[in-house]
C-alpha cells in the first residue's frame, strides 16, 4: 500500500501530456516516456503493473536491447 502511495505522489498533476523521453537503440526504438520510469522499475513495477510499464518504460524495464542510450527533454521538465 505504501508503494502505490508513493507512486501516486509522484504522478504528476493535471494529466498533461508528458514532456520526457529517454530513448536508445537504433532510431531511438526503445524510449522511456516518464521522467520516473527508472524509479518504479526499480520498485518492481514492471512486475506489478506490465500493461502499463513494458509499452511506456521500454528502457527501464529492460523490454528493449539498446545498444546506446541519449536522453531528449522535449520541452521544459517540472
Amino acid at each position: 500500500m505504501r508503494a502505490l502511495l508513493a507512486v501516486i505522489l509522484l504522478l504528476p498533476a493535471g494529466g498533461g501530456q508528458q514532456q520526457f523521453r529517454n530513448c536508445a537503440g537504433p532510431g531511438g526504438a526503445c524510449c522511456d516516456t516518464h521522467r520516473f520510469c527508472a524509479f518504479w522499475a526499480r520498485n518492481n513495477e514492471c512486475v506489478k503493473n506490465p500493461g502499463w510499464m513494458r509499452p511506456n518504460c521500454q528502457l527501464s524495464c529492460r523490454v528493449c536491447n539498446p545498444n546506446t542510450v541519449t536522453t531528449q527533454t522535449l520541452g521544459k521538465l517540472q
